[in-house]
């Protein structure tokens, strides 16, 4: 470790979370895992953080669900939800007594109840970007929301279109879009741990982001909320957090400080360094194969504008087209969809 690793003063929790997201205190922010499915439940160890902080959180997901944890395989409207406040066309509020209409516990609110039944954002993507961004408009006025965070587990957020492992763009590039207007962050959470985008094509995503200064720096998560965040993980049977979980604990105190360093100076070599030989992750009985690196216990921020802008999707995409309208448009290029996905 150099001599300025040893000497320069240890940044508090509070000066790192205000350095990436701005004043906390007395603030309303809002943690949505943008990817459908269980994205939800990384919002956990941010959520339980910023609150100490002094923040108030409202989490968010959406209503789309692979069909092992919701039948119907499709988007959920608003009003197929039970017991939801509407805020806009693609946007409630529920609890943790929120059903869907047939009677199907989504993670949502699982994550509301084991977090003190609290109010969590339920967002149907299928009206597309324009449509999500005027619901968070919405909510943002009605919930006295002061910024959103957007959540994405994996990291396929970050992906071109090209990458022959990409199996589920749409739910992160349309909540990608609609947050990219709004000065909003995106977590990169549990690298590595969906098998959609591989170490070679992060780093090259990740080196353009860099490029238009849009790499804020990395959160690993307090050892003290790893047990809550194993309860939530446990309960909504999801595989991505539980990996992310393994790795931090067992990372040390002193290497999960030397990673956020090198993170804030010089996050290219690292990453070369980290995933030149990444642990393999079969997933899927074996469908897919992701991997673990040390950075698959961190949250790695972003500016979502950044990420919009540099990414693949943007030259293609239409703000007011539907899901089921771009997935059309992304088929035509042939980039596969949830549309496809179980």
């Amino acid at each position: 470790m150099s001599e300025e690793h040893r000497t320069r003063p240890l940044e508090t929790r509070r000066e790192l979370f205000e350095r990436l997201f701005g004043p906390i205190s007395g603030k309303t922010i809002s943690l949505i895992g943008i990817g459908g499915g269980g994205d939800i439940t990384s919002t956990v160890p941010l959520t339980l953080e910023l609150e100490r902080l002094g923040a108030t959180v409202i989490p968010g997901g959406l209503t789309w669900k692979r069909r092992v944890h919701d039948p119907k395989g499709l988007p959920r409207a608003i009003s197929e939800l039970k017991r939801v406040r509407h805020v806009a066309p693609h946007v409630g509020v529920g609890r943790g007594d929120m059903v869907t209409v047939d009677g199907i516990r989504h993670v949502e609110a699982q994550i509301a109840e084991a977090l003190g039944d609290r109010e969590v954002l339920v967002i149907d993507p299928s009206g597309g970007s324009a449509a999500v961004g005027s619901g968070l408009a919405a909510a943002a006025q009605q919930l006295g929301i002061d910024a959103f965070v957007g959540v994405d587990v994996g990291g396929d957020v970050l992906c071109h279109g090209h990458e022959g492992s990409l199996e589920s763009p749409l739910c992160d590039q349309t909540l990608l879009h609609a947050l990219s207007s709004r000065g909003s962050q995106v977590a990169l959470a549990s690298l590595g741990t969906d098998g959609e985008i591989q170490p070679r094509d992060f780093i090259a995503r990740f080196s353009q982001v860099i490029a238009l200064d849009g790499f804020r720096g990395a959160i690993f998560p307090q050892l003290e909320d790893l047990d809550a965040w194993h309860d939530v993980v446990q309960s909504a049977k999801t595989e991505s957090s539980k990996f992310a979980l393994g790795v931090r604990r067992r990372l040390s105190e002193a290497r999960v400080q030397e990673l956020h360093d090198r993170l804030l100076e010089a996050p290219l070599p690292l990453l070369e360094e980290l995933l030149k030989n990444p642990e393999p992750l079969p997933l899927r009985d074996g469908s897919r194969t992701g991997h673990l690196s040390d950075l698959t216990a961190s949250f790695l921020i972003f500016d979502a504008a950044a990420v919009w802008r540099s990414g693949g999707f943007a030259p293609l995409w239409r703000a007011e087209a539907s899901l089921q309208e771009m997935h059309q448009v992304l088929a035509g290029k042939g980039i596969k969809t949830e549309f496809g996905a179980g």
